[in-house]
């Protein structure tokens, strides 16, 4: 790992703390494509929505 991969992690971060300063109220939202078949599975697994498994 370097200060290259956490580039994007950090901008955001940045951009997201900027914008709650300046009065707006962002929504975050963050990309688990990657873990995406996981996901798929559990949820099937456990009979549940993937919506109700990821904001757990």
């Amino acid at each position: 790992m370097h200060l290259g991969n956490f580039r994007t992690f950090i901008l955001n971060d940045i951009l997201y703390r900027l914008l709650i300063l300046c009065g707006y109220n962002p929504l975050y939202i963050r990309n688990i494509t990657d873990i995406d078949d996981k996901i798929l599975a559990l949820t099937i697994q456990k009979k549940t929505t993937i919506r109700n498994f990821t904001n757990r």
